[in-house]
């Protein structure tokens, strides 16, 4: 599940490099102008709060936390963004892109009374000649792409979650179902057009502004708005069958199950192999703990899937499903698909993510005990741990040191969302406190020393620099390059690197 577009915001010279709120400039600024000076600038459309579409277009899956807007620019073109970008600066209008609405961290929530510059709109793909790359818009989702992507007898890889916003998801790393066998999202990215705070457009690739492109991935939150880019993609199988199985544990056989992902990971992870586990509550299978639901996902037949299903289907368990279909039903088959029970707004959802080498069945008992205490509660009976096992040998075929991701060690992405109402504000304090105490727990039991690390896009806006960026050196890098091409610091809104 992974998440957010680029931010930024855009300033006089005379005000804060760092925007801290908002600007007073704004108060003498009113919404109709913007519909009067900018909308005959720009192809696109812009919607003010009073359109019928504003509640669906800035819907968002994380709605505690959330920006707030004055007007949404639905740019359809890349003029359209860097003339939306040079109005808000003459006026000092903070803005934040908007994609697929799954930013979830807390630093989103500084934008106030900005301009969303939706994407959705530039949804283009062009199969280059090679065969090997094709160009796109930045307004995919990530459903979106694989079925378009299907059309034409290639695939690449895209976020495990449908409805996250392809281009966002990149700029933080990008996993998914596909990374063992090509890379993460962002290993994929050949060249990026990039318009950054004046308005203006940076080719950037490993030819043309080659320190950018290395922030680019991993760190690209910060620099701007990809307007187009060229990604690898790669042909469809002939035998395009999928295999999914799906079981659901009693709690009183969480180590057993753990354990034999631990043999696993040691041993024989394939890189078509995907794992996905949910600890919930599902009172029609136990009225009285959470559940341990256990997705495997494999690129391939059922007998080439067999081998891994079989070691979970023995086990005692209390229902199972097993599926098979092409690429674009895995959305379907997984309960991914866009609009389905993981695509819609879930309230206020506080996020204690950590990434893992391995699991420690001492430290995954603790987190279940604490999870299934706030759970029985029914202000949080909405929350789940999700436990993302991808395969990394693509993913680890890349030097570390070749791109600003950080979290290509860890094979285990862990993301404890506890969640409530919205209406409940009363309950943030406490979700804040038990999704961090489940990830406090996780982190003991690892071994590892120092902070969580953590994957930028699951991160909740709590974390140093460190936890998202990286070691030292990787923090400093980026920097520079911000430094040097973000010298105001106006793409501060999401995870910002100081």
């Amino acid at each position: 599940m992974e998440a957010v577009l680029y931010v930024g915001t855009l300033a006089l010279g005379a005000i804060s490099s760092v925007f801290s709120g908002q600007n007073p400039l704004n108060l003498y600024f009113s919404t109709p102008n913007i519909t009067a000076e900018l909308g005959p600038l720009i192809s696109g459309t812009i919607l003010l709060p009073d359109d019928t579409r504003w509640v669906n277009a800035t819907a968002r899956w994380q709605e505690h936390a959330a920006p707030s807007y004055r007007a949404i620019v639905e740019v359809a073109t890349e003029k359209d963004i860097q003339e939306t970008i040079r109005f808000a600066n003459l006026h000092s209008i903070p803005f934040l892109a908007l994609g697929g609405g799954h930013g979830m961290t807390n630093t989103l929530a500084k934008l106030k009374g900005g301009l969303a510059i939706s994407t959705r709109r530039m949804k283009t793909v062009e199969l280059r000649k090679d065969g090997t790359t094709a160009k796109l818009g930045p307004g995919w989702k990530s459903g979106e792409l694989l079925h378009a992507l299907d059309a034409i007898g290639k695939r690449t890889v895209t976020g495990y979650c449908e409805c996250t916003g392809l281009a966002g998801v990149m700029l933080g790393g990008g996993h998914g179902v596909l990374q063992g066998e090509y890379g993460l999202i962002a290993d994929n990215l050949v060249e990026a057009r990039l318009v950054i705070g004046d308005g203006s457009v940076l080719t950037v690739s490993e030819q043309t502004n080659a320190d950018l492109f290395w922030a680019l991935r991993g760190g690209g939150h910060n620099f701007g708005i990809v307007s187009e880019f060229v990604h690898k993609v790669y042909d469809k199988k002939v035998d395009d069958r999928w295999t999914v199985a799906s079981f659901i544990y009693s709690e009183d056989k969480l180590e057993d199950v753990f354990s034999t992902f631990n043999a696993l990971e040691d041993h024989s992870h394939p890189a078509e192999l995907t794992y996905q586990t949910s600890i919930v509550r599902l009172p029609d299978f136990d009225p009285n703990n959470a559940i341990i639901s256990l997705s495997i996902v494999y690129d391939g037949p059922p007998d080439q899937a067999e081998p891994y299903v079989k070691l979970f289907r023995e086990k005692e368990h209390i229902f199972s499903q097993e599926q098979v279909g092409k690429y674009t039903q895995l959305g379907v088959m997984t309960s991914l698909y866009d609009g389905g029970p993981f695509c819609r707004p879930f309230g206020a959802i506080h996020v204690g993510p950590i990434s893992l080498y391995t699991y420690n069945a001492t430290a995954m008992r603790e987190a279940y005990s604490i999870f299934n205490k706030v759970t029985a509660e029914d202000t949080f009976a909405r929350s789940f741990m999700l436990i993302e096992s991808y395969s990394m040998q693509a993913v680890q075929a890349v030097p570390e040191e070749n791109t600003a991701v950080i979290d290509r060690a860890y094979n285990i992405l862990v993301g404890n969302f506890i969640i409530h109402p919205i209406a409940f504000a009363e309950a943030d304090a406490r979700g804040r406190e038990y999704s961090h105490r489940i990830r406090d727990a996780l982190f003991i039991g690892s071994g590892m020393k120092g902070d969580p690390p953590v994957y930028v896009n699951y991160a909740s806006g709590l974390e140093t620099e460190n936890q998202i960026y990286g070691e030292g050196w990787r923090v400093e890098k980026l920097k520079k390059l911000k430094k040097k091409y973000d010298p105001k610091g106006l793409f501060n809104f999401y995870n910002p690197i100081s």
